[in-house]
């Protein structure tokens, strides 16, 4: 059982399964992990993964990314008010952030796996313990894929600026045809803090437009 102490905008977070939210502490979660066990890390599990097991990852993942970026957002205004006073630092901390993830970007070398802008945006978002949900997506779909997860993709709204995980989409679907595998996959949206069956993604957002920028079999 993990446990996790704390709300997100006001408001439970919707984990459920295996990961409990009690009580409340402030805006943003602060999560207190009691008896964290993820379990080993098994390679390539999606031939005995079904959609529960790829549901119980993703809220691992959600919980995992919350304590890698313990100061949240830049662009919810659940976490940018809720310490106004930090705003301006916050704001310089940005800047930095976006800086030298360009920079570590602009030394890749034409034809680099996306897998690697994946790598830079997941330290990026741990290293300055926040991010918006590109670095966040990233955090999570490297701790899923070091667990094994299979089928994996990084992937993005086309035509609005969201980026989100997807556990388990269908081998032949088109990233594009959101109705050939919204109900056979799993969602794994941490800037929301929250995983749930693909379909989701067009309630959270009113948007299902996607693209995958990055796959693993």
């Amino acid at each position: 059982m993990l446990c996790a102490i704390g709300s997100w905008g006001g408001r439970r977070l919707r984990l459920g399964g295996e990961v409990t939210v009690t009580g409340a502490r402030g805006g943003r979660p602060l999560l207190e992990a009691v008896n964290v066990a993820y379990g080993p890390r098994p390679r390539n599990r999606s031939h005995a993964m079904d959609m529960n097991g790829y549901l119980a990852e993703a809220k691992l993942a959600v919980v995992h990314v919350q304590k890698k970026t313990p100061l949240g957002t830049y662009n919810q205004i659940r976490d940018t008010t809720r310490q106004p006073l930090m705003l301006p630092f916050r704001i310089m901390m940005r800047g930095a952030q976006i800086l030298r993830e360009n920079q570590e970007v602009a030394k890749l070398t034409p034809g680099a796996s996306y897998e690697r802008k994946i790598e830079i945006l997941a330290e990026a978002g741990k290293r300055g313990m926040s991010g918006n949900c590109s670095e966040m997506a990233a955090i999570a779909f490297l701790f899923l894929s070091d667990r094994g997860i299979r089928p994996l993709d990084y992937m993005c709204f086309n035509g609005k600026d969201h980026a989100f995980v997807i556990l388990g989409r269908p081998a032949g679907s088109i990233a594009g045809d959101f109705s050939s595998w919204a109900d056979k996959s799993v969602a794994c949206d941490p800037l929301r803090g929250e995983a749930g069956i693909a379909t989701q993604l067009a309630v959270w957002w009113n948007y299902s437009k996607c693209a995958s920028l990055f796959r693993k079999e």
